[in-house]
This record gives C-alpha cells, structure tokens and sequence, in this order.
C-alpha cells in the first residue's frame, strides 16, 4: 500500500515529503492522483483503439496504436498533473474555478476522444448496415439510370430501324416501278410516263440515272 500510495502521490504532483508532515491529507492525493492516473490510462487505451481503427487490416496496426496510445495518455497524463498541481488552494473560489477551467476543457476533449471510438465500435454493425444500404441504394440508382438510358436509346434505334425498314420497302417497290418504266422506254411502249420512242435515248438514260440513284440509296439503307 505504501508503494501505491506514493505512486498516486507522483501522479498527483505533490512533494511527498511535504504531504507525509500532514496525515490527513494522505487520502486526498491520493485520489487525485488516482484520478489522474486512471484519466492517463483511459485516454491510453482509447487513443490506442483510435488509432488501431484508423489503421485497421493494415499488418502494422497494432503497433501504430501502441505508440500512439502510449504517446497520448503520457501527455495527458503530464498535462493533467500539471494543471491539478498549478491550481492553487488558496485563491478565490472564482480564481480556482479559472484554474480549473483547462483541466475542465481537457476532460470534455479526453471523453470526446474516449467515447467516439467506443460509439463506432458498439455501433459497427449499424454503420455498416448503413454503409450498405447507401451502396446498394448508389448503385440501383446508377442500375436504374443505364436501363433508363439503355430504353431511350433502345426506343431511339428502333424507331430508326423501323423507319429504315419502311424507306427500304418503299425504295425497293419504287425500284421495281422504275425498272419497270426503263423497260417500257426502251422497248418504245408509249404511256403516261414514256416517250414511246424506242432504244436507248436520253429519256431511258435520265430514267436510268434514277433508277441507279435509287439503287445507290437502297444500298446505303441496307448497309
């Protein structure tokens, strides 16, 4: 108990020689310093799961969180010790509420720093649910807009093929019409649309230069 005690009297930052002249306030300090020494070792472990989460699969994680939460609850430790054995009893009660004030500011960033590991930790699953379901949400909204996309341009080229398809037919009838009043030019059958003169004259070569016009489209459509 001895060893103990005088270890949370270093923690505390008093003179353990001073203190041992007055017995009464053995306890004190000792709990002052024990409180210091647990802060130490909270804010330790809780700097060193921080760090062991910031680096986690990583094959040097483990050491990353030992050095760093070694380094972290040492300062705190230096810290709180020395804003507890600065503060002095002997001033106002506002005076040492000022004092204080650090060591109050310290605790809330040590509980915030002890806490946020703690919360992510008892709510991993719940995190990566959540991360899940806003994957999976991400990811149907890009499936829902490439099928979007796929239906319009789906609905575009197949308007277009119909519309192909109806120029072919219409090029191939109008072929065989046109052919069919080549023919007639040729051989000399007068009608509405020939000239009734026979061979191969200059209306049969202008109705052939159509015909081939015609030809020469229908292969491109068909292309």
């Amino acid at each position: 108990m001895k060893k103990i005690n005088n270890f949370f009297w270093f923690c505390s930052g008093v003179h353990a020689e001073t203190l041992r002249k007055f017995p009464t306030e053995h306890n004190k300090f000792v709990g002052i310093g024990a409180t210091i020494f647990f802060t130490a070792l909270f804010a330790t472990l809780s700097g060193g799961y921080a760090m062991y989460f910031v680096f986690a699969g990583s094959s040097t994680a483990v050491f990353f969180a030992i050095l760093f939460g070694l380094l972290w609850g040492l300062a705190i430790f230096n810290m709180d010790r020395y804003i507890v054995s600065s503060i002095n009893k002997n001033g106002s009660t506002n005076r040492q509420i000022l004092q204080a004030t650090p060591r109050i500011l310290l605790a809330i960033m040590i509980g915030i720093v002890i806490s946020r590991p703690l919360e992510l930790k008892i709510f991993d699953k719940e995190i990566r649910q959540k991360l899940k379901t806003t994957y999976l949400n991400g990811q149907r909204s890009k499936i829902d807009t490439l099928n979007h996309t796929f239906a319009n341009k789906y609905g575009s080229e197949l308007t277009k093929l119909k519309e192909l398809k109806a120029e072919k037919d219409s090029l191939e009838k109008d072929i065989n019409r046109s052919r069919y009043v080549l023919n007639q030019e040729i051989f000399g059958d007068k009608t509405n649309q020939t000239s009734g003169k026979e061979g191969y004259g200059t209306y049969a070569k202008q109705k052939e230069a159509v015909l081939n016009q015609k030809a020469g489209r229908l292969q491109s459509v068909l292309s």
